[in-house]
């Protein structure tokens, strides 16, 4: 395995990047030849981005380049820097690879919300837990396309009516819950995701409605365990040989004491009488998973398999939907609420949990998330109403509330403390504000003349952006990496306290301008208020008619210069953010790197930015 991780960290190498940064003014479309013309490719001005339309290297290396990718979403990776299914998983990738063919993963999950309403979940439809999965699994998917031209897929099987008679949750539930979660991929564009249902596994696949579904539940689930289950199991003694039996046994059980807390079937008894039958229903669990995963085996075997269960990981790649603390899978959407932190950061928690300090926020009028109480979420003081949109992987968007059909409200009706009065004359047409979306590097360039006639660099602490004029839809988005996530993503051996030391230099040359070199600049620099690490950093240009860029690191391996590019456009840490005109936008500057992709049209995109110190 040794050798596989040594040939997977040689593969990750790219070549210097070229990338375009937003100034200011107007500025004009770009025309590269570097950049694809498919519009859903993917492909940024940066070469990191670019990887996927020019495969490089063997088959082999191309194929340990995408494993390299998946495995760092599991929780085995976090904890030990190495995953015992990347060998298991070679030959189905590679097949994939062959044939020109897109990487297809599996997971089985989103089955229903949990019965138990009162302490653990808001509801029995989708909230932002949900919401932030899909899209988590998503960016897997474009994550293996920045270095793989077919990119991937993700088949969700629901195995909600594999159990929920156990759990007394009735089949008209799990239907609904099944098509909100379909209905999220839409909305929110998540084109990777692929559904299947119990039945495409049993030879009966169609378009069924819920008529069909709802006729048939009970059949299906009696096909699956006469088809596939096993009738000599015994889920006590496979507990005792089998790690991954044994952990998913367990893990039923835990769950089972909350979710059916409540129910009135189990009520009554004392509590050795309802843990005797909460571990009954768990064996019945455990052997119909088995039927279901002989199930997947049998029509599904070919796709590298993950799982939101704990496992030993050598058949399947065990990750958490909702990422949190390093190498914990944390509790999944159907199990939880989400709250919102003042960061924006997001963390999955029992409904029980929560204290005072958060407030209940709804959408479409039914319960959707938790956020702690700031007056950052009040602006009834200003005599606006707005609405909140929670993004992936991080950010903020404001929006007004019009009705009965009124115009939004002027920038200048925008509470001075929430929001800088930079440009007075905006005209807030669909998003108005969008903070927490974390800066661009400005202070490599930015000086200013000392009385010790030496220039200091002198970055600005936040810069608001105004949208005049946009791109085509798909097109000319910016780029915003969150210094928070990426030290949460950094992979192993590097961390935040081994960067923190490191320094490095750049020599910036343009042809309307002398060359403009500076050295032994911090690669971290902590924040001035929240004192957390952040990442300081300017990819390097490779030669164009705007300019030439050169990083150099100074005391440490040149490579770290590849290992920083790859993190900062990773999916998990880089937010793609689509403009609107009208839209203005703040963005922490020391916290945040920005940037912007092409676009292929032949319009003029115009944005102002101004910086505040």
């Amino acid at each position: 395995m040794s050798n596989l991780n040594e040939a997977v960290r040689e593969v990750v190498k790219s070549s210097d990047e070229e990338t375009i940064q937003i100034t200011s003014a107007k500025l004009p479309s770009i025309s590269s030849p570097l950049v694809s013309s498919k519009p859903d490719a993917g492909v940024w001005v940066a070469s990191s981005e670019q990887e996927s339309t020019e495969p490089k290297g063997s088959t082999n290396a191309k194929v340990l380049e995408i494993l390299h990718i998946i495995q760092t979403y599991g929780v085995a990776f976090e904890r030990t820097n190495h995953w015992e299914g990347l060998e298991t998983f070679i030959p189905i990738v590679k097949k994939r690879v062959e044939a020109s063919e897109p990487v297809r993963l599996l997971l089985p999950g989103f089955p229903f919300k949990s019965p138990n309403t009162k302490d653990k979940v808001l509801g029995t439809l989708p909230d932002l837990g949900e919401e932030l999965a899909l899209s988590h699994l998503n960016g897997l998917c474009d994550n293996i396309a920045r270095v793989y031209e077919h990119g991937a897929e993700v088949d969700i099987c629901s195995d909600g009516l594999v159990y929920n008679d156990l759990l007394g949750v009735p089949d008209e539930v799990v239907w609904t819950y099944g098509e909100a979660v379909r209905a999220i991929a839409v909305e929110k564009k998540l084109p990777h995701l692929k559904f299947i249902r119990l039945w495409d596994l049993l030879e009966h696949s169609g378009t069924w409605d819920g008529d069909y579904y709802l006729t048939h539940a009970s059949c299906i689930r009696r096909e699956l365990v006469y088809r596939y289950g096993d009738r000599d199991f015994d889920a006590d003694v496979a507990a005792k040989s089998n790690p991954d039996v044994q952990m998913t046994l367990a893990g039923y059980g835990r769950f089972l004491r909350k979710d059916l807390a409540y129910d009135p079937r189990y009520t009554a008894l004392t509590v050795e009488e309802r843990d005797a039958r909460y571990q009954e229903i768990a064996k019945q669990m455990v052997s119909r998973w088995k039927a279901f995963a002989a199930a997947l085996e049998a029509n599904r075997g070919e796709l590298v398999r993950l799982s939101i269960h704990d496992s030993a990981g050598k058949s399947k790649l065990s990750m958490a939907l909702v990422p949190q603390q390093k190498g914990v899978i944390g509790l999944t959407p159907w199990h939880s609420a989400v709250a919102v932190q003042l960061d924006g950061s997001y963390r999955t928690i029992h409904a029980a949990d929560v204290t005072d300090e958060y407030e209940l926020v709804t959408k479409d009028g039914r319960p959707f998330c938790y956020r702690v109480k700031s007056d950052l979420f009040d602006w009834t003081d200003a005599g606006l109403k707005v609405s909140f949109e929670h993004l992936y992987p991080c950010g903020l968007i404001v929006r007004p509330v019009v009705s009965d059909g009124n115009s939004a409200p002027s920038m200048v009706a925008i509470p001075g403390r929430k929001e800088p009065k930079a440009r007075e004359t905006a005209d807030p047409k669909a998003t108005i504000w969008a903070r927490c979306i974390l800066g661009t590097l400005d202070d490599s360039f930015k000086v200013v003349d000392t009385d010790e006639m030496v220039k200091a660099l002198t970055p600005p602490g936040y810069q608001c952006f105004t949208c005049i004029s946009t791109a085509p839809k798909g097109t000319g988005h910016t780029l915003f990496c969150n210094s928070r996530l990426y030290f949460r993503h950094l992979s192993p051996p590097w961390t935040a306290e081994r960067l923190e030391p490191i320094t490095w230099q750049t020599n910036h040359r343009s042809p309307s301008a002398r060359s403009n070199q500076r050295a032994m600049l911090p690669l971290v620099k902590r924040h001035p208020v929240t004192k957390q690490p952040c990442i300081h950093w300017h990819q390097p240009w490779t030669e164009t008619k705007y300019s030439k860029h050169k990083v150099t690191i100074e005391n440490e391996e040149q490579e770290l210069v590849d290992v920083v590019n790859q993190l900062v456009y990773d999916y998990r840490v880089c937010l793609r953010f689509t403009w609107e005109e009208g839209d203005l936008l703040v963005k922490d500057d020391v916290s945040v790197l920005h940037t912007r992709t092409s676009d292929a049209s032949t319009c003029d995109v115009e944005i102002w930015r101004i910086q505040f110190g």
